[in-house]
């Protein structure tokens, strides 16, 4: 770090955030734009669904590495067998393109990719061999464009 950074600056090439849920330009310490949000996105639409962030491993090493690398395989296997709505799953997909370029804009694109699906419930999002099922099936109401507001907060564009 610089010799005269204050307590919570950033620097270039700096890398913040759980490694679980980054995107790989974040974790390869790249320029960032909206999109490593919406990675982020994905990243937490991949654990509800599936019970496991992207990016998991016995080392903080290993998860960097994967990371670095979009080593996705195994969370989009996770996501196939999942038996969320196939749109849903798209939507995932999407925001986890191992590439920016090949991502949803920003989250207010993403927000309007669901509102087009209409409202989706709970048990929508969280298929019954989800971990989340239980607490899903309690809640079965909440429109889900008003749980990605609640959970992951983002301006709408």
């Amino acid at each position: 770090a610089p010799a005269s950074s204050s307590p919570g600056a950033t620097w270039p090439g700096q890398v913040l955030g759980t490694l679980a849920y980054v995107a790989p330009e974040q974790a390869s310490g790249e320029l960032l734009d909206e999109r490593c949000d919406v990675f982020g996105l994905g990243a937490i639409l991949c654990e509800v669904l599936t019970g496991a962030p992207p990016y998991s491993g016995p080392t903080y090493e290993e998860v960097a590495r994967r990371a670095r690398q979009a080593d996705l395989g195994d969370a989009l296997a996770r996501l196939d067998a999942c038996g969320a709505d196939t749109e849903l799953l798209a939507l995932a997909r999407a925001c986890l393109a191992p590439r920016p370029e090949d991502r949803p804009r920003d989250a207010g694109v993403v927000a309007r990719a669901v509102a087009v699906r209409g409202r989706l419930s709970m048990r929508d999002i969280s298929p019954r061999n989800s971990p989340s099922f239980k607490v899903a099936s309690t809640i079965s109401s909440v429109p889900f464009p008003f749980l990605v507001m609640f959970t992951v907060p983002f301006r709408m564009t």
